[in-house]
């Protein structure tokens, strides 16, 4: 049914007696019998104070459901109420209000739809124009579930509350957007809030896109439990309190987003005043802020693992992780990347209870008050963290503060941490008791104006240090003053940043004070510590001056994970062997073969895997080809040869004091060389070649620790190789069909060596040279002319293959390939054609020992 009220007071009629009676109302149908479903009700008319209807219904029913009904006021008055679809005793599903008009005035509500007893769902309003005296709510519910419903405002005043959903029962997914318009401004007890209810309130959400509202905003507030719910602001000014979730029992991942925009009031990602606390977030991007920002607020109930992050903004007021006044506040984190603080920040804050495992994390910005890992005024603060890798600190920074105990504190200072020269640092501020509170120098340098309460002392050393670590312009306290005793601090060494070379003997001073108030625990202490990835150096002779404490390099050397650097060039180099193999292996024996003078050329592949057991072992996929071509006569075979070569290769290194260290990268090769064999005629003949060219090798490992923890280490490396071998073997004519081939020979190859940078420290990698001497016997039969097959084994032993190389002038670890290798071979030699010049080799190798895997082989030879 389409009906429209134009100003014609005759079309107005009492409300029927289940809504309340009432005059002057506009529905369908009629008071006895209005329509419930699938109708649309226009208001457009232009108000002169006379004939203003008192209600608007989309559709109405007792007991029966209404549905996808649709009410557009588009100008004019409503005196009291606008419902899109409203039951009495079940549900109200599917119905819309709009409003389009800056001249509409609704002194009551709008409703999207009501069911007093049913269920409330996929209701909308859209306001885009006009006054509203009241609140509005995309869908109102009695005792059944409100969800999925919906509030629009474009443009417009509305001077009261607006719900996306409210009921008694369970609030879940509905949404308010804002977009514009003045809400709530002067309002008292008003809130926006995307679902509200007496039961849970479930992932309800409010955006806010622009507009000014004055209002609080939330985004699910329930009487039992605020679960999943969302706030996003994008823009705009809201001039109340913004919060995730609020409930009176748990708040639990609730979020509030704010990309931009000025507030004024608090900012909270979930409340309760006794429940539980817990995995509610707040980030931040951009705008201003005067109130309280928390990741998670309670009275009385846990706070935990709560979360706010700080991406940019001005902020005048306090920042919490989380809070508690009465309970505890735990696991909870503020992490500030950009922005400027005028104010305290807190990891996790409570004043009658414990706070714990609380984290603040500064990357950028400016924070011009003090910060704090966790605070409890009247409680224990422990194991709470302040890191500090980045930013300006002005005033103070305190692993923790405590009227009572603050124990296991810690406060991290990264390199590029800017910190105010008057700067004061607290492990853990404790009024009965402060132990095992730690201050981490992560790299950092600089000067501050106080040092206290921190039981160890540990430094990460810069590459250089041209001055004191730390210049303290006022007092270093070096012993803690507790009831039951006084602890003296610990200092120790973490590491040294890579970069450059340690120099023995110099003297590092750690701490210069105005004042060294105390003692340290350890004089005399030696560390042996990280330098870089790939450095082991020692420290010792720590000192206690009158107002510094120094101590002294008194050695260095590399670490036996470097080894793993070098299997990279193993790699290379066994790759390169390789094609020397098939050079040995199938073109010298394939020339001397022959036994009819002229030219020939000949083309061959050869592919495989194999390990080669180095102390550890290094995994190599290789594919090698040679195209050549030669003459023989009298006896005498040379020839000349492209070659190319490519692999990829895993390493894998294991150390009894230090992780294993596993990596990989590619190898190529590509060169020119020249062959030759002679044939006398007792059976006896030599052969040689030799090899020349340019070698490639990357190699890339993501397990090796420096003194702050995992890097990447990668190289890449080019060489030039060259090689040579020299043999003398025997034809043994066993009968017309079977002959025996016994050879010894000799192999060298040498790749050259090379200069890398990896993290910025200097590596020389020495020549590698492969010496390898091969001994074996290949039995061949002569079956027919166009095939004949051959089997072979040979023993070979390495008797070098050192990777060598140094670092700062400190000698790596080398891996070697030195050690014996078993090899058997079978193939088949086929003559395809009636002339017999065109000879086809298929051959496969397996390799024990040493080297371990199998290749096979692919020869072309054509005789002219």
């Amino acid at each position: 049914m389409n009906i429209a009220y134009t100003g014609n007071a005759a079309d107005l009629q009492s409300a029927p007696l289940f809504f309340g009676g009432g005059y002057d109302s506009f529905y369908p149908g009629t008071e006895d019998n209005p329509s419930a479903s699938g109708n649309t009700v226009t208001v457009d008319y232009s108000p002169d104070g006379t004939n203003v209807p008192n209600h608007v219904f989309g559709g109405l029913s007792e007991n029966d459901n209404a549905s996808n009904n649709t009410v557009a006021i588009k100008t004019g008055e409503v005196n009291g109420v606008v419902l899109g679809g409203y039951s009495g005793k079940s549900s109200a599903i599917g119905n819309a209000v709009t409003t389009t008009s800056g001249g509409t005035i609704i002194s009551g509500g709008i409703y999207g739809g009501s069911g007093n007893s049913g269920n409330t769902r996929n209701n909308t309003v859209t306001f885009s124009g006009g006054e509203m005296h009241g609140a509005l709510y995309g869908g109102y519910g009695g005792d059944g579930e409100t969800s999925n419903n919906a509030v629009t405002v474009n443009d417009g005043k509305v001077g009261r509350s607006i719900y996306g959903g409210a009921s008694f029962g369970n609030a879940t997914n509905n949404t308010v957007i804002i977009n514009g318009g003045a809400i709530g401004i002067n309002a008292v007890d008003a809130s926006i809030i995307g679902g509200s209810t007496a039961s849970n309130a479930i992932g309800n959400t409010v955006i806010v896109n622009g507009g000014e509202v004055g209002i609080n905003i939330t985004g699910g507030s329930a009487a039992t439990h605020a679960i999943d719910n969302t706030v996003t602001v994008n823009g705009g000014k809201v001039g109340g309190n913004i919060r995730g979730g609020v409930a009176t029992g748990n708040a639990t991942g609730n979020t509030v987003t704010i990309n931009d925009g000025e507030v004024n009031g608090d900012v909270v990602g979930g409340v309760s005043r006794t429940g539980n606390v817990i995995g509610n977030t707040v980030t931040i991007n951009s705008g201003t802020y005067d109130g309280l920002i928390y990741g998670g607020n309670s009275y009385s109930g846990p706070v935990a693992n709560n979360a706010v992050t700080i991406n940019g903004g001005t902020f005048n007021s306090f920042l919490y992780g989380g809070n508690s006044w009465d309970g505890t506040a735990f696991g909870n984190t503020l992490t500030i990347n950009s922005g400027t603080i005028d104010a305290n920040a807190h990891g996790g804050f409570s004043v009658f209870g414990n706070t714990t495992g609380n984290t603040l994390i500064i990357n950028g910005g400016t924070i011009n008050d003090g910060v704090y890992g966790g605070v409890s005024v009247n409680g224990a603060a422990n194991n709470n963290t302040a890191t500090i890798n980045g930013g300006a600190v002005g005033m103070f920074v305190a692993g923790a503060y405590s009227n009572v105990t603050a124990n296991d504190n810690t406060i991290n200072l990264g390199a590029a941490a800017q910190l105010d020269p008057a700067i004061e640092l607290y492990g853990g501020i404790g009024g009965s008791s402060s132990t095992n509170n730690t201050i981490n120098f992560k790299g950092w340098t600089g000067t501050i104006g106080r040092l206290d309460s921190a039981q160890h002392l540990n430094f990460l050393l810069p590459a250089t240090v041209s001055g004191p670590v730390v210049t303290a312009t006022n007092t270093v306290n070096l012993t803690t003053h507790n009831p039951d005793g006084d602890i003296d601090t610990t200092i120790g060494v973490t590491g040294i940043t890579g970069g450059s070379a340690p120099v023995v003997g110099q003297k590092i001073a750690l701490i210069e004070a105005g004042t060294l108030d105390g003692n340290i625990a350890n004089p005399g202490a030696t560390f042996t510590v990280k330098q870089g990835a790939f450095l082991d150096t020692t420290l010792g002779n720590l000192t206690q001056g009158t107002n510094d404490l120094t101590l002294e390099v008194v050695g260095a050397s590399a670490s036996e994970q470097t080894k793993a650097l070098l299997e990279g060039r193993t790699g290379g180099v066994v790759l390169a062997t390789q094609g020397q193999d098939m050079i040995l292996n199938v073109l010298g024996s394939r020339m001397g073969a022959a036994t009819t003078d002229g030219p020939f050329c000949i083309g061959m592949m050869q592919g495989g895997t194999s390990r080669y057991n180095t102390g550890s072992h290094v995994d190599v996929d290789g594919l090698n080809l040679i195209v050549g071509a030669g003459a023989r006569k009298d006896g005498l075979a040379i020839g000349g040869f492209f070659e190319v070569g490519y692999g990829s290769y895993n390493t894998y290194n294991s150390f009894g004091n230090a992780p294993l260290i596993r990596g990989g990268g590619h190898t190529h090769y590509s060169g020119l060389g020249a062959l030759g064999r002679y044939d006398l005629a007792n059976g006896v003949y030599i052969d040689g070649s030799v090899r020349v060219g340019y070698s490639k090798t990357d190699f890339s490992s993501m397990d090796f620790i420096d003194a702050v923890g995992a890097v990447k280490a990668d190289y890449d490396s080019g060489s030039m190789y060259c090689g040579l071998h020299a043999g003398l073997g025997y034809l043994v004519q066993i009968n017309p069909r079977w002959n025996l081939d016994l050879a010894t020979r000799y192999l060298w190859t040498q790749v050259a060596s090379d200069e890398v940078t990896i993290l910025n420290d200097p590596f020389y990698f020495d020549a590698v040279n492969s010496h390898r001497w091969r001994n074996g016997f290949r039995l061949n039969y002569t079956g027919s002319p166009q095939i004949n097959p051959y089997i072979g084994l040979a023993y070979e032993y390495e008797w070098d293959g050192e990777a060598g190389g140094n670092v700062y002038g400190y000698d790596l670890k080398t891996p070697d390939l030195q050690g014996g290798t078993g090899i058997g071979e079978v193939g088949l030699s086929l003559k395809p054609t009636v002339k017999g010049n065109l000879t086809v080799d298929l051959a496969l190798q397996g390799y024990v020992d040493t080297r371990e895997g199998i290749t096979g082989t692919a020869v072309l030879k054509y005789r002219f």
